[in-house]
Order: structure tokens, then C-alpha cells, then sequence
């Protein structure tokens, strides 16, 4: 490798096996290099061995703390608009390893878990004051959860809401659908995998209804 003389590299995890490898071929090429490791030994002999332009550090990077994490709010245009911890309430600085939005209180809005590296699991009810509501799919035999099935609410003023797709993986069930309302929907249409349109009006002051799948009639 040419063009390395003179430059500073640091190698995670250089202390055995292939790290070791990398920091004996940079050192080669004549760069300066830091050994970081949870391998003390091995570390700091490879650090005696090679001398000059290279130092060993103890270093757990088993955690990896890169910040609090950010909520993305959809803008409903295809962006996305980033909304501060001081405001979302979500203040996680640890490593953030899964997050998924789900009803636990089953009031109709999204709530929001968080699993940790080595930390506690966060729970994030949602105090926000917009409506939600709960949609329970009850899909064909062949398909009970409804995967595939396509929903999208329709409101008063007659605005239709955005498309919403049952996929698996989408949530703790994919059955269970929640919409953050924008207004007062009254109906929901809903077009099952490959099965013509079901329209099923919805009452006022709703948070939960549950869907069965309807076969078309024969015509």
C-alpha cells in the first residue's frame, strides 16, 4: 500500500488474529498506529515487538455510544423532519439496538420500546394530544393476519389518508394496525391481497375496531 507513510491509523480488536495482521502491514507501510483492545497481553507484546510508531491502549468497545438517538417524524410528502429529545421525550444515550412502535396501553396511539446493549429496555408511552385508532385485521383463512391487505382511512371533509400496508414484521403483531388520526374518519377502505375493495364505516369517537375479511359477492 502506497501513500500511508507518515499517517496515524487505529486498529480495533489489533491485538490477536487478523487485527494483528492489519497492524503489522500498516506499521510496514510506515504509519503510526494505536492498538486498541480488551486483550492486554498480546496488545501491548505486539507494541514492544514493533517499537517505534506504535503504542497499545486497553479499550472496550463492546458498547458503542454514538448519541441519544433521534425520533423522524414523516412528513407525508416522502421527507422526514427530526424532532429533539427536549421535545419527543426520547432521551436514550445508551446504544440503541431495536426500537418498535407498538399500542401497549392500547389507548390507539403508537408507543415506542427500546432494547439496549447491556441496558435497560426503555419504555415510551405517548401523552401526545392527537387521536389514534386501532385496527385488528381478521383475514381469510389461507391469510389470518392479512398480509398484503392495503388500508387507508377516509374523513369527514373527504380527504383520504395515506395508504397503509400490512407487512410482516411490521409491529408485535401484523394484524394490529394503528393510524394517528388527522382528523374524524369516517370510513376505512381496505383491499384485502388480491381481493376487491371492503368499505366499513367507522363510527365517532372510535379508538379500536376489529376487521373481518368479507368475500366479494358473486355477481
Amino acid at each position: 500500500m502506497n501513500g500511508l507513510e507518515g499517517r496515524t491509523a487505529a486498529v480495533t480488536g489489533g491485538s490477536t488474529l487478523i487485527g494483528q495482521a492489519v497492524v503489522r502491514e500498516l506499521h510496514r507501510c510506515g504509519m503510526a498506529v494505536a492498538i486498541a483492545d480488551v486483550d492486554d497481553p498480546p496488545g501491548e507484546a505486539l507494541a514492544g515487538e514493533l517499537g517505534e510508531r506504535v503504542l497499545y491502549r486497553h479499550t472496550d468497545i463492546t458498547r458503542d455510544d454514538n448519541g441519544r438517538g433521534l425520533l423522524l417524524r414523516g412528513q407525508g410528502d416522502g421527507t422526514f423532519a427530526a424532532i429533539d429529545g427536549s421535545i419527543s421525550g426520547i432521551k436514550i444515550p445508551g446504544e440503541q439496538r431495536y426500537a418498535i412502535p407498538a399500542d401497549f396501553n392500547r389507548d390507539g396511539r403508537p408507543d415506542l420500546v427500546v432494547t439496549q446493549n447491556d441496558n435497560a429496555t426503555k419504555l415510551y408511552l405517548n401523552q401526545s394530544a392527537a387521536r389514534g385508532l386501532r385496527i385488528v385485521l381478521h383475514g381469510p383463512r389461507d391469510n389470518p393476519c392479512g398480509i398484503g391487505a392495503e388500508l387507508r382511512l377516509k374523513y369527514r371533509d373527504g380527504h383520504l389518508g395515506p395508504t397503509r400496508m400490512a407487512g410482516i414484521g411490521s409491529g408485535p403483531t401484523t394484524s394490529t394496525q394503528l393510524f394517528t388520526l388527522s382528523g374524524t374518519p369516517t370510513e376505512l377502505v381496505i383491499r384485502w391481497n388480491g381481493a376487491e375493495e371492503q368499505v366499513v364505516n367507522l363510527p365517532p369517537d372510535l379508538s379500536e375496531i376489529p376487521i373481518r375479511y368479507t368475500p366479494a359477492k358473486i355477481r
